[in-house]
């Protein structure tokens, strides 16, 4: 199967590409299959074999607009993989500067293109193996950006390549004991006899020993190739995971700003049209104080997890950058309004806490710790919760509603 990206039919000149034109990679193996053979066929030279092969190769490269920069070709069947590497996108004016300044590079862009399948007959295991490969190569297609996608796919290349490797030499050893001397001399089987027979043992015996010590390499060369892929695919979750914290993070500083100081001019609209904006009122200005610190502590909540080990803070890498940034932005807004919440909760009575004490200062920490820590915004709203439902419980029972008396639970429980 071909693997990486699609191939678009471009058109070259006026009258573009036919179908007669077009270069799958399968017909690239094919002709490289075809001048290999050319070697022992006759009638035909090398030069005419390599250059239907270059002008194949040519044409595969212009449809996928890249170069081959690495390939292994089989010998045994029409079958090879190859690393395609992408032609880049040509630097905006931003990014010549930023290069110029050596704060960006161009970092190339790689598929891995494979066809395989006529080789692997014998060796199933060893083709799940390169379907899981076509597998991590899509998703570090998708799922990594920069210089962790040009790491992850010419790694897998190259594990993709050790294994047709190996096909390779298990062929050419297989094709080595044939041509052994001294086989041809034994007798045919089929002319009878006590020699025929012995020699149909000697052969069975061979052939047997053959086929064991083979499983034996397949089954440790399985295991080795399968450690590989899952240190390649440990590699890509990493890599993906320092992404997306990334991403995370710029959504939060520049579009979680952004959301919050929306946010703040729509309930400045909202109090504009009940006539209570007031900037130079206090409580106005507590409320937008809370606001900017409940987002604050958001966004230094998110930075303290992300830089401590074991921390918890994980993010699906895979939801895309644009994905990522959106649930970034949004973490701001929720710690503003947490912020806010919080503080109108401190001014009611369900909090008993003198009004004295009620100072900005203290309405900016609380704000604060509400967008810092999630589970310390719970542990206040549900303890004014049950505050509430302890005043209906104590009003029902001012109306005559009974209540059954509660029981003492003995000592030591909590």
């Amino acid at each position: 199967m071909s693997t990486g990206a699609d191939i678009d039919v471009r058109g070259n000149g006026a009258g573009g590409v036919t179908a007669d034109d077009r270069r799958m990679f399968a017909d690239v193996a094919r002709a490289h299959y075809l001048w290999d053979l050319e070697e022992t066929s006759a009638g035909a030279t090398r030069a005419e074999g390599r250059d239907a092969f270059m002008a194949a190769l040519a044409q595969f490269e212009r449809e996928v607009d890249g170069r081959v920069v690495d390939a292994y070709w089989s010998q045994k069947q029409a079958s090879g993989v190859a690393l395609v590497e992408m032609e880049p996108a040509p630097p905006n004016g931003f990014r010549r500067l930023l290069r110029w300044l050596r704060l960006w590079y161009p970092v190339p862009e790689y598929r891995v293109y494979r066809e395989t399948d006529w080789v692997t007959v014998e060796f199933p295991e060893l083709a799940n193996l390169l379907h899981e490969c076509d597998v991590l190569a899509i998703k570090a297609r998708w799922g990594l950006e920069g210089i962790h996608e040009a790491v992850v796919i010419p790694w897998l290349m190259a594990v993709e390549a050790h294994i047709l490797g190996f096909i390779e030499r298990s062929w050419r050893r297989r094709e080595m004991t044939r041509a052994e001397p001294g086989r041809e001399s034994l007798p045919d089987p089929a002319d009878g006899g006590p020699a025929a027979v012995a020699a149909a043992a000697v052969r069975e015996a061979v052939e047997a020993e053959r086929e064991r010590v083979v499983g034996e390499e397949a089954a440790i060369f399985y295991r080795h190739v399968v450690g590989e892929l899952n240190r390649i695919e440990d590699y890509y979750h990493e890599a993906g995971e320092k992404q997306g914290r990334l991403h995370y993070l710029a959504g939060m500083v520049v579009f979680g700003v952004l959301v919050v100081g929306g946010a703040a001019v729509i309930a400045a609209g909202a109090l504009a049209l009940f006539g209570l904006l007031d900037l130079d009122e206090a409580g106005i200005r507590r409320f937008y104080a809370c606001m900017a610190a409940g987002a604050v502590g958001a966004i230094v909540s998110v930075l303290i997890r992300m830089s401590g080990h074991g921390s918890g803070f994980t993010i699906d890498h895979e939801l895309g950058a644009a994905g990522v940034r959106r649930l970034g932005a949004f973490r701001p807004l929720i710690g503003a309004v947490s912020g806010v919440v919080v503080s109108f909760l401190v001014q009611t009575t369900l909090v008993p806490i003198d009004k004295s004490e009620l100072t900005i200062e203290f309405y900016v920490v609380v704000a604060f710790l509400a967008g810092f820590s999630e589970r310390w915004t719970r542990v206040v709203l549900d303890g004014a919760m049950r505050t509430i439902e302890k005043a209906d419980g104590d009003s029902d029972a001012t109306h005559g509603t009974t209540r059954p008396p509660r029981r003492r639970r003995p000592h030591g429980h909590d």
